[in-house]
């Protein structure tokens, strides 16, 4: 089978002799018909075998109808987007561009882009320090599905390395508007609360990402810095204990910290 046609294979029939050329006279046009080459054939329409062949015809659209109303298409719908989004992909500005040397503009296409793809695309940019192309992706995806919390944290994560706080505290909270348990976005809250100096509102930023993740050794650390803001060492260094049992390192070495200068107040008061 080729190109959906059945060929023949001249050796499965028996070989025969050739038969004689007729003349073109005999016909009407180059070859002859079958017709034509019937001795006595009659002129019209068989009534049966017209017949025949409408019931034919008849079952084979009712069997067509029958598979795309209950059998699964999805190879044929697949086939036909593939080649929609063919077409949507042919530009021709692009080609006429390419032969003539020069290189095609980059551009992101909102209907063919996810929203995670361009997080991805935002994240890679954004681990190479390149700022201002990540907060492009992190608005793209943000324009394609306003409903992600993911874009508006690192939207937030970009503007915080750009010393951009309020633009950055408003993309964190919007993230946790939509996502009421997104402890990390609550952590880079508290975070900014207190660089502003405003404690109590990071205190309990950091005590309620500590509810939703009882191991986040991140938020024992900085909460312990803002106990001893606070004058209460003693929490202090238990949240910096905390830390540095569950891993954080930095937290082991202000807990140390804070033991020597408690061990100090003490030996100075007797």
């Amino acid at each position: 089978m080729k190109n959906g046609q059945v060929q023949e294979d001249p050796s499965s029939f028996e070989s025969t002799k050739t038969p004689p050329s007729l003349p073109k006279s005999k016909f009407r046009g180059e070859f002859p018909t079958v017709l034509s080459m019937s001795k006595g054939a009659k002129k019209g329409i068989d009534f049966t075998a017209a017949v025949f062949l409408v019931l034919i015809l008849s079952m084979a659209i009712g069997a067509g109808y029958y598979a795309f109303k209950t059998l699964d298409m999805q190879p044929f719908k697949e086939w036909i987007q593939s080649l929609a989004e063919f077409k949507n992909s042919f530009s021709l500005p692009r080609i006429v561009g390419e032969f003539a040397g020069k290189k095609p503009l980059p551009s992101i296409r909102q209907e063919t882009v996810s929203a995670r793809s361009l997080i991805q695309k935002g994240y890679d940019l954004y681990q190479k320090e390149r700022l201002d192309p990540a907060l492009e992706a992190f608005n793209q995806a943000i324009d394609i599905d306003p409903k992600n919390p993911e874009a508006y944290y690192w939207k937030g994560r970009t503007l915080v390395r750009k010393d951009q706080d309020t633009p950055a505290m408003d993309a964190f909270k919007q993230a946790l508007i939509i996502r009421p348990d997104y402890w990390e976005a609550l952590d880079n809250i508290g975070w900014l609360h207190m660089k502003r100096g405003e404690y109590p509102q990071s205190l309990s930023c950091l005590n309620r990402s500590l509810e939703l993740k009882p191991d986040n050794s991140w938020a024992y650390y900085n909460r312990s810095f803002l106990h001893k803001k606070t004058g209460n060492s003693e929490m202090a260094l238990k949240d910096a204990e905390k830390a540095c049992q569950l891993g954080y390192q930095k937290g082991c070495q202000i807990a140390q910290k804070y033991r020597d200068t408690l061990k100090t107040g003490k030996s100075s008061r007797n």
